[in-house]
């Protein structure tokens, strides 16, 4: 279940406990929510361990220049944590990059959607930093249909033209990244 901000209290009180359903928190960018509604996310999440954050998608690069700034945020209220999963906007630069890693955060990776952004060298990159990545199919504009089997397929097939590695994300950490991460 991904809600946003103002739902997150109600959602948890209908779906505590209930072990089959974790709920995203999907955040806005960083220009349109203030520090303390930052604080009070934080202090909720805080509470239960089952959490997990999700700043979205841009479809923009203006949004995803806007979206960069969310990390440096998020790790200011402590809510760049292992508990965080995050959907890249674009390619990250090196420093941010570390700090996901380093903040053990997963990253939710929908193929087609970070090939036309210009994601897939951070992808790469963090996969091989053994950050845990995630397999999405719910992204906008998605050419699969939303079809986790033609993600699969997308996300082993992009990464070796891309890297023109034929090794690059083998069968069996595609399927990781769409189960077990």
């Amino acid at each position: 279940v991904s809600v946003e901000p103002r739902h997150l209290e109600t959602m948890r009180a209908d779906w505590d406990g209930n072990d089959l359903v974790s709920i995203a928190l999907r955040l806005p960018p960083s220009y349109r929510c203030t520090d303390a509604e930052l604080q009070s996310m934080a202090e909720a999440i805080s509470r239960s361990e089952r959490w997990i954050l999700a700043p979205g998608l841009a479809s923009t690069s203006a949004e995803a220049a806007d979206l960069l700034p969310d990390l440096h945020r998020l790790q200011s209220t402590g809510l760049l944590s292992d508990r965080l999963l995050y959907a890249l906007p674009s390619s990250l630069p090196d420093r941010e990059r570390r700090m996901l890693s380093a903040a053990g955060v997963s990253i939710l990776h929908c193929p087609h959607q970070d090939f036309r952004s210009g994601a897939l060298s951070t992808i790469s990159a963090l996969h091989s930093e053994a950050t845990p990545v995630c397999l999405g199919s719910g992204c906008a504009e998605n050419v699969t249909g939303n079809h986790m089997f033609q993600v699969l397929r997308w996300a082993a097939m992009l990464h070796k033209a891309v890297t023109q590695n034929p090794t690059a994300f083998p069968a069996d950490d595609v399927f990781r990244m769409a189960t077990a991460n």
